[in-house]
């Protein structure tokens, strides 16, 4: 197989595979996480205290809505996205493509990571400073 071809499948299968499943895996590990910490915490109030209001503990444990933490996915999109085309800026650099068409292809997908990464920081730090 021609280095090109290989460069440009690995590429294509770690953003458009990999890449997907990794943050679906990431988010689903982080509500599980989140579930098991709520009712261990709700469990073991109610062994201590069996006449409580459910209702009211849920309420406690629930969640507060916080401004960093709606924040902080835009900063690990803008973070994983920025070294991917980091990654793929270093392989142009270093890899002297065969065909026009890989360095057309890489040159996209670079193109569509930074326009991914950009936004995101931008509307992190924007979001942060109000």
């Amino acid at each position: 197989m021609n280095n090109e071809l290989i460069v440009i499948l690995v590429s294509v299968l770690g953003i458009c595979v990999f890449l997907p499943a990794l943050v679906v895996w990431m988010v689903s590990r982080r509500k599980m996480y989140e579930a098991e910490k709520r009712t261990e915490i709700a469990l073991s109030y109610m062994k201590e205290n069996p006449h409580c209001n459910l209702e009211d503990l849920v309420r406690k444990i629930e969640p507060k809505l916080d401004k960093n933490a709606m924040l902080l996915p835009l900063l690990w999109v803008g973070i994983m996205f920025g070294i991917i085309a980091g990654l793929l800026i270093g392989i142009l650099a270093t890899q002297e493509l065969a065909s026009k068409q890989g360095t057309v292809f890489l040159i996209f997908i670079t193109g569509v990571c930074l326009a991914l990464c950009i936004p995101s920081l931008i509307c992190y730090f924007v979001g942060k400073k109000k």
